[in-house]
């Protein structure tokens, strides 16, 4: 019985050695290579962008690896810009960085909660020997609010700014039939990529026909995040039969400011030309035929015959 229970004690005191003896074979992970997440917000509208960084802390010792990308069944997600290289320092360790920034669009109101961002990956210790080294981080769990009951909008539209602006017709005067006109109309948001922009549909008036052109939609990367942008180019051609002013309508595009966290609405203001009727073409009178004088006359009965 007492060597039994020497055994046993021998034994116990070999396995509490055994985490030691392999922590010792290899350096701590969490120095070599770990990730950082941050977010713009912890709670946003549905379809409101969330920006989203990761970062990838490794030191020279990481030989290679992999690093995922956010992603959900319940949200739209890309990457906003390059991937960032640089080098930083943490409690004294000069680290290598690679950042990711991406835009997070959630679809469905709720909890959003994205799977962990993982680093798979192959280090060197000072002997030259590889091993394996892994790291995963979770973000907090971001709150996503339904649209507000009393917006008026038909498309809803969460963004930090929204405006609509026209150009093309800043200096004209009076137009008459045969005269071409362009109109380019341009819709920009911050916070919302161009694929969810609405279509500028405008009721022009029967005094003008229009002739739009294929929209014109580009996403690209703010400092803030995306901005969206849809341009509309429309040919106006007067009709003929119509005199004096025409309007061109207002356009009114409702959107929630999600900063002041209200519905604000981007206004074009209505546009007057003045149309005129084609001046009537002058009538030409034919020539008077010019009277024949006398010498002529004798020119002419002097000129000898043919043979």
């Amino acid at each position: 019985m007492a060597l039994n229970r020497q055994w046993r004690q021998a034994l116990l005191a070999l396995l509490a050695c055994l985490p030691l003896m392999a922590m010792a074979q290899q350096p701590e992970q969490e120095n070599i290579a770990f990730i950082e997440l941050s977010a713009s917000a912890d709670e946003v509208y549905v379809q409101q962008q969330l920006r989203v960084t990761v970062k990838l802390y490794y030191t020279n010792q990481v030989v290679q690896g992999q690093l995922s990308d956010p992603e959900h069944p319940d949200a739209i997600i890309e990457k906003l810009g390059e991937q960032k290289q640089y080098q930083e320092r943490v409690n004294g360790e000069r680290y290598r960085v690679v950042e990711r920034d991406y835009v997070v669009f959630p679809q469905t109101p709720g909890r959003l909660q994205l799977p962990p961002i993982d680093f798979q990956g192959t280090a060197r210790d000072p002997r030259g020997h590889h091993y394996r080294i892994a790291d995963s981080a979770v973000l907090f769990p971001v709150n996503v609010k339904d649209i507000p009951a009393g917006f008026s909008g038909s498309t809803w539209l969460p963004a930090t700014d929204l405006s609509l602006s026209a150009s093309g017709l800043e200096r004209i005067g009076p137009v008459k039939p045969g005269d071409n006109l362009t109109r380019t109309l341009t819709l920009t948001a911050r916070g919302l990529p161009a694929t969810t922009l609405p279509s500028l549909e405008i009721q022009y008036p029967e005094a003008i026909r229009s002739y739009p052109e294929p929209e014109q939609r580009q996403s690209s990367a703010g400092t803030k995040g995306v901005i969206g942008e849809l341009q509309q180019t429309v040919a106006l051609v007067p009709v003929p039969g119509h005199d004096g002013k025409v309007t061109l309508p207002q356009v009114r595009i409702p959107w929630w400011d999600v900063t002041e966290d209200r519905e604000r609405v981007a206004v074009l203001p209505a546009r007057t030309i003045e149309l005129i009727s084609a001046p009537a073409p002058e009538r030409t009178q034919p020539p008077e035929p010019t009277a024949q004088t006398s010498d002529d006359a004798q020119a002419k009965d002097s000129e000898p015959a043919s043979p």
